[in-house]
């Protein structure tokens, strides 16, 4: 059963990505933002597009935004009665926004650089 509390808790999300986005680098392009919650663990990782590179955004130094995800991210699950999940959502600097969610994978869409990783989420062309 879907809560009716899901569609704001969407945007709500989306609009922070979107401000920290404007706050760290004006001329980004695009940028993924992957929240995983699996085990009662919440995971959230970020990555943006600027100019022709891809950069991780660095959870310590935005700490108050990654653990402010974390909670919203519970609750988005939570408002689908799940209890375990993903959810990548993807904006564009005309603020446009996708979110999907994957419940079973819970390795889908990670961001990485490491091992060959291009910073952009495994699977998204």
């Amino acid at each position: 059963m879907v809560d009716n509390h899901a569609n704001p808790l969407v945007v709500e999300i989306a609009k922070k990505f979107i401000t920290l986005m404007i706050d760290i680098e004006p001329q980004w392009k695009k940028a993924y933002l992957r929240f995983s919650y699996s085990n009662s663990v919440a995971e959230t990782k970020a990555s943006f597009v600027f100019e022709t590179r891809i950069e991780i955004i660095d959870v310590l130094k935005h700490k108050h935004f990654f653990h402010s995800i974390n909670m919203k991210g519970q609750e988005l699950l939570a408002a689908f009665d799940k209890t375990k999940g993903i959810f990548l959502l993807v904006i564009d600097s005309n603020f446009d926004y996708e979110i999907n969610f994957e419940y079973h994978d819970i390795n889908r869409w990670k961001i990485s650089k490491l091992a060959g990783g291009t910073g952009v989420p495994e699977g998204i062309v």
